[in-house]
C-alpha cells in the first residue's frame, strides 16, 4: 500500500507540475467594451494626451481614438492595406506596416510620409503579411510580425536593418505586437486562437490568456495596471481586459 501511495502522490505532483510549465491555462477578465465607428481597425499604439491610435485597413488612414473608442481626428496619410501602428514619442512620428506590400512607413506627426523600407517576408499568401509592428524605445529597436506562412517576428534598427527574425509556432496566426517596457517583452495577439501571449524578446512563448472575442487586431499592454485594451476588426470594439 505504501508504495503504491508513493505512486500516486508522484504521479500527482507530475501532473501539477506539468500543469504549471503549461502556458495556456488562463483567461483575461473583461472589464468593458466602447464601440468604434470605424471599419476593420487593426493595430493599437500609445499616442498624445493618454489616447490610441489606430487604423483601418479598409479606409487606409490612422485615426486617434481615445480610451472609450471615441474617434478624434485622422492623419494625412492615404496607404494601401495597413494593419499596425507605432508612435515613436522621441520624434513624434508614426510607423505603419503595410500588409500588401510587407514596407514600414514612416510618417511625421501630420501624416505625411518621411521614408519607408520593405521587410522580406516570403509569404506564401499576399495577405498573410506583416501584420503588426511595435518599438522598444531604449534602443529605437522595431519589432513587426508577420500574420502566418511563415509567423514570423522581426527585430530592425530604426534604419531599416534587419538584426533578428524567429519562427513562431504558439498559435494559429499573429496579428499584433507590443513591447513591455517595464517587463522589457513582448506580448502577442492572435486573431484566429483568440489569446495573448507574453514572449520573450526572441518569440518563446511565457504565458498565454485566452480573449474570449472575435478578430483580435490591435493590442497594448499596461502590466502596471495589469490591463490590456484590445481593438476588434469585425466587431468593431475596443475591449478592456484585466489579467
Amino acid at each position: 500500500m505504501t508504495r503504491h501511495l508513493l505512486l500516486f502522490v508522484l504521479l500527482i505532483s507530475i501532473a501539477i507540475s506539468c500543469k504549471k510549465d503549461n502556458p495556456s491555462d488562463s483567461s483575461l477578465k473583461q472589464i468593458a467594451s466602447y464601440n468604434v465607428n470605424l471599419a476593420e481597425c487593426s493595430g493599437l499604439s500609445k499616442y498624445l494626451n493618454d489616447n490610441f491610435l489606430t487604423v483601418s485597413d479598409t479606409l487606409e488612414k490612422v485615426y486617434v481614438i481615445d480610451k472609450t473608442g471615441n474617434v478624434l481626428d485622422s492623419l494625412s496619410y492615404e496607404g494601401h492595406n495597413p494593419e499596425g501602428v507605432v508612435y515613436d514619442s522621441k520624434s513624434g512620428h508614426v510607423l505603419v506596416v503595410e500588409e500588401n506590400t510587407n514596407e514600414v512607413v514612416e510618417l511625421d506627426g501630420s501624416g505625411e510620409e518621411l521614408s519607408r523600407f520593405t521587410v522580406t517576408v516570403n509569404n506564401i499568401y499576399v495577405k498573410h503579411g506583416l501584420e503588426g509592428i511595435t518599438l522598444n524605445p531604449e534602443n529605437d529597436h522595431f519589432y513587426l510580425v508577420s500574420e502566418k506562412s511563415p509567423g514570423l517576428l522581426f527585430e530592425f534598427t530604426r534604419d531599416g536593418q534587419e538584426l533578428n527574425r524567429h519562427t513562431l509556432s504558439f498559435a494559429k496566426d499573429y496579428s499584433s505586437v507590443f513591447y513591455d517596457e517595464s517587463l522589457k517583452k513582448l506580448w502577442i495577439l492572435s486573431d484566429d486562437s483568440g489569446t495573448v501571449t507574453r514572449c520573450s524578446l526572441s518569440g518563446g512563448a511565457e504565458q498565454t490568456w485566452t480573449t474570449g472575442i472575435n478578430k483580435g487586431e490591435g493590442l497594448i499592454v499596461e502590466s502596471s495596471s495589469k490591463r490590456i485594451y484590445i481593438i476588434s476588426d469585425s466587431d468593431q470594439k475596443l475591449y478592456v481586459f484585466s489579467y
